[in-house]
């Protein structure tokens, strides 16, 4: 159980930091590869934890969306969701 608190604790302050702060954060999160525990955590058994690593993901993909209208590429943080299955994963929370 104090996992779970503890994971949901620091998922959520992911969360938060994509959304309330500039998308510098953002991106110095995703430089750290948080991606792929985010994409982890849609396979946990606690819905609060998977709702809110959704979110973050959301909000990563989102910004990625924005570079690729700049830029004329893929999304590459969406490349990077791919990368380590995370829409299998996405799949299988739904």
């Amino acid at each position: 159980m104090l996992v779970q608190k503890v994971s949901y604790f620091c998922v959520k302050l992911f969360w938060d930091f994509t959304v309330c702060c500039v998308t510098v954060c953002a991106r110095f999160l995703v430089e750290q590869c948080c991606i792929p525990p985010l994409c982890d955590l849609l396979t946990v058994m606690d819905v609060k934890i998977v709702q809110v690593a959704l979110n973050g993901l959301e909000n990563i993909l989102r910004l990625g969306e924005q570079d690729a209208k700049v830029t004329g590429f893929n999304n590459p943080y969406a490349v990077m969701v791919e990368q380590c299955f995370g829409m299998c994963c996405c799949s299988f929370a739904s």
